[in-house]
């Protein structure tokens, strides 16, 4: 007879009594606070507090400055001091409330030196030794909470935010990342921290404002497109045939100039497919009792059985506040937030600013010849310097490349080769597919299409394995350099 189970828990409610304490440049405030809320979350977010003290007569108003910082303890039972949040002042305003005097301070938590930093920096490494050379090079965090990852990462990247360097390892890594309070960085494979000693019941929570799937940024069809160093097109697409039969195609172009090699591009193509194929779960709760030892990534359970919630969810972020002794707890990234979608529009209206076109390819392969590991063949030619040229006291000469299968794809029905370089009029190009036996001379930037004209140059077989040669030629006393060169294909 076949059992049904069920994973379940038993909450036990916190019953103690609960100190707090606010410290402002090592001085306790907490009798004159009317209000705060202190915040902190993983991967795209650095934490952030905001404080309100009673100010009568202006008594506070000459106490604080930009820089100084601020602690808040969260204990039970005895008086200690256990630091639940250290951050820095950034703002300081009076104002007044019901015509009583108040002093408003915010800031941000310690992770803020993420903001403030830009990256130019290429690397091929795993993601977590990317991660700690980055905040080695660029913050006085520590690095021994980062678990080690295995899985190489191309990757390159031109005065690029920190924090959105940190935000595409998490992604496209599948691990989350914050800075503790302490300033030690943790980096661990997201879900894998499970908190069992917080939850969210029926009985510790008076609202949830939202709870369920939302699918309207779910995308199951991702071309992805960068840019060689000399400007020509890189693209990949990858999709998920489950999805699409689940919820019809939904596509998205995702550009970026920075991504440069074919490697990256693909990478990037796929990260970015596996978080958005499938609707995100999102929540937010606002508890009657503090979390105390909750953190941003932990893996918590959230039961309400009358709505029929019985399951395990990652905190995306959490505000501890009071004077009501609260913790909002919210499950992935608020995606219809203001902020949100403007902060996206600029990043990506800088990352696109003249991205070359991919003339509607969904795929590439590039050779930025920064080395020869695509290459099969050299005939009175060289790669040097980061160009295809001739060969020392050569007048032509010849590069063949190894030979790419597209099976994982599909078979080729059209392609377009597009090249970089100088003194290139007497270079000639051939197409090859190997396992259609056919070869096609071609001009750059010509579209090649199955079965359009049954002669070349406007001709090319199908086939699964491709390779393309170059016929180098000097043009009088000048030597051509082909600095890159892509081949846009489709399937």
């Amino acid at each position: 007879m076949a059992r049904y189970t069920k994973k379940i828990f038993i909450w036990i409610p916190r019953e103690d009594t609960i100190f707090k304490h606010v410290f402002i440049n090592g001085a306790d405030y907490t009798n004159s606070v009317r209000s705060g809320a202190f915040s902190k979350a993983i991967n795209s977010e650095v934490g952030d507090f905001s404080i309100e003290l009673f100010d009568p007569g202006g008594t506070f108003s000459d106490s604080f400055a930009v820089g100084q910082e601020v602690i808040l303890t969260i204990d039970e039972k005895t008086d200690n001091i256990t630091r639940r949040f250290r951050g820095n002042i950034q703002k300081i305003w009076s104002k007044i409330v019901d015509n009583v005097n108040i002093l408003f301070i915010s800031g941000y938590h310690i992770s803020y030196q993420i903001l403030n930093k830009f990256v130019t920096a290429s690397y091929s490494e795993t993601y977590s030794s990317i991660l700690s050379s980055l905040i080695s090079a660029k913050t006085d965090y520590t690095t021994t909470n980062l678990n080690t990852t295995t899985e190489i990462y191309t990757v390159n990247w031109e005065e690029k935010l920190l924090l959105d360097c940190i935000k595409q390892l998490a992604i496209d890594s599948g691990y989350d990342f914050y800075v503790g309070d302490g300033g030690d960085t943790h980096f661990f494979e997201s879900g894998s921290v499970e908190n069992l000693d917080e939850a969210l019941v029926l009985t510790n929570f008076d609202k949830m404002e939202y709870f369920g799937d939302d699918a309207l940024n779910l995308k199951n069809k991702v071309l992805f497109s960068g840019s060689t160093t000399e400007g020509l097109p890189i693209v990949y697409t990858s999709e998920d045939s489950t999805s699409i039969d689940s919820y019809g195609e939904r596509e998205v172009i995702i550009k970026d100039a920075k991504s440069n090699t074919s490697i990256e591009v693909k990478n990037r193509s796929a990260s970015e497919l596996v978080v958005r194929k499938n609707p995100i779960t999102r929540g937010k709760f606002v508890t009657n009792q503090y979390l105390l030892t909750l953190k941003p990534g932990d893996l918590i359970w959230v039961s309400v059985p009358t709505k029929k919630i019985h399951g395990q969810y990652v905190v995306q972020k959490l505000t501890h506040s009071f004077p009501n002794s609260s913790t909002t707890v919210q499950f992935k990234e608020d995606m219809s937030s203001l902020s949100k979608l403007l902060k996206d529009r600029a990043s990506n209206t800088d990352r696109i600013e003249n991205l070359p076109t991919n003339h509607n390819y969904h795929y590439s392969w590039a050779f930025p010849f920064d080395d020869e590991t695509q290459i099969s063949e050299l005939d009175d030619s060289q790669v040097t310097e980061g160009a295809l040229t001739l060969a020392s006291g050569k007048t032509s000469g010849s590069m063949t490349t190894t030979t790419k299968n597209t099976n994982s794809l599909g078979i080729i029905s059209s392609c377009r080769l597009k090249v970089s370089g100088t003194n290139l009029d007497a270079c000639t190009y051939t197409v090859s597919l190997s396992d259609a036996v056919a070869n096609t001379s071609v001009v750059p930037d010509t579209d090649y299409i199955f079965g359009a004209i049954p002669t070349a140059p406007n001709f090319i077989q199908e086939g699964l394995n491709i390779s393309i040669k170059v016929n180098l030629a000097k043009t009088g006393d000048l030597i051509p350099n082909i600095d890159s060169m892509v081949l846009l294909f489709d399937t």
